[in-house]
């Protein structure tokens, strides 16, 4: 397709898509650009080609793409390009979430590369997000990605179809600036086995074997051509994460809901270099929360609230604030016994209903304080009663 743009010299346009024989529906389609000019001055296209990285530059700020590991193909995946996350929705302690922001901000520096090849480092960088399930580890990744225009891989070690080789070879095939995301380490079972588990696998397979002479039939172990086991091991995930393959210039985080699970060797230093926990809510982030989510927007109508409906007293007319009943909100929430998704999950239901959200505010966190203290999953009113007729379960007030 040729396209003409009328510049004060005449610049051609010709494009045509070029895809790959074998992977065109895992990977992206390439799009060549040829650019000539009638004329002696090269000025046009310097100028154009500007403006195209500038206009690429702020789209990448604006968009994240997330890419997921195909471990068939053994490629990534672009599986979603969504609106960049702002860091400041994320509620971590600013302290700690300002320290990660400028880590990564120095190993992005261009000169950080030379930096470290001077001095014999891999240009690589670990962080491990550890907390409760609900406290921001995959919040804050995706907002890192997006603030500084980055692409989030997520890879999932829990894959039926994945081996230490797939593994390897993803690695390897990183662009040389990008945020891997490894979610839940600890639930894939990375470990290192003690000798004396050995023992006992190694007991209960000559007894199944024998077991299986017994009775006639052919033992495992004579079969031919019987597949290796799939799945990750230990050095496997080692080896792809900072082995001689691995890309150089990638972001690693890795997140866990039990850090004391993992094995030493996982997250030793060169691994990983930052461990950062993270908390509950505090009276400060719910008041960042609550202001965040009932102050209108510029450009939505749909979120104005008149003074009756901010007023916990709506009668009376008060003339109260957003930021004011934010105060107040935040000041009757317990310090640091709620997750953020918690919080957020009770103001989201009651989005356009700030009064209401400070009126339910003490039954509902009474509930879910009670749940937590009883390890249940269902929140329950104070006089509830549970009955159980045959198969079923009734809830009744």
């Amino acid at each position: 397709m040729e396209r003409t743009i009328d510049m004060a010299t005449m610049v051609r346009l010709h494009t045509w898509v070029r895809l790959p024989a074998r992977l065109t529906d895992v990977v992206d389609s390439e799009e060549l650009l040829t650019l000539s000019c009638h004329g002696r001055s090269t000025t046009p296209i310097k100028n154009l080609l500007l403006e195209c990285k500038r206009m690429f530059a702020e789209g990448k700020r604006e968009m994240t793409t997330v890419r997921s590991a195909d471990p068939r193909f053994q490629a990534w995946r672009r599986t979603s390009t969504r609106l960049s996350r702002p860091l400041d929705s994320v509620y971590l302690d600013e302290g700690v979430k300002q320290e990660v922001i400028q880590d990564i901000r120095d190993f992005l520096h261009p000169f950080a590369s030379r930096f470290y090849a001077r001095r014999g480092i891999p240009y690589r960088r670990g962080y491990l997000f550890y907390g409760e399930p609900g406290t921001g580890k995959t919040s804050l990744s995706l907002a890192l990605a997006g603030a500084f225009g980055l692409e989030l891989f997520v890879l999932s070690l829990s894959d039926p179809e994945m081996t230490d080789q797939k593994l390897g070879y993803l690695f390897a095939s990183l662009p040389p600036r990008g945020i891997v995301l490894l979610e839940d380490i600890d639930a894939v079972g990375l470990f290192r086995p003690r000798a004396a588990d050995d023992e006992a696998n190694a007991e209960k397979a000559k007894a199944a074997e024998a077991a299986k002479r017994d009775a006639g039939e052919r033992p495992t172990g004579l079969r031919r051509g019987n597949a290796a086991p799939q799945g990750i091991t230990l050095s496997g995930a080692l080896n792809a994460i900072d082995g001689v393959a691995s890309q150089e210039g990638r972001i690693l985080i890795m997140t866990t809901n039990d850090p004391e699970s993992l094995d030493k060797a996982l997250i030793r230093p060169g691994r990983i270099d930052s461990q950062v926990h993270f908390g509950h809510v505090t009276r400060s982030h719910a008041y960042q929360m609550f202001e965040r989510m009932y102050t209108p927007d510029e450009d939505d109508t749909t979120t104005a609230f008149t003074a009756k409906e901010i007023s916990d007293k709506p009668d009376e007319g008060s003339t109260e604030s957003v930021k004011e009943m934010a105060i107040r909100f935040s000041a009757a929430i317990p310090e640091a016994q709620l997750t953020p998704a918690e919080l957020q999950g009770f103001l989201l239901s009651r989005r356009n209903k700030p009064a209401k959200a400070f009126q339910d505010l003490a039954g509902w966190v009474e509930m879910v304080l009670a749940a937590k203290t009883e390890e249940r999953n269902i929140l329950r009113e104070k006089d509830e009663v549970v009955t159980v007729n045959g198969d079923a379960t009734k809830i009744e007030p």
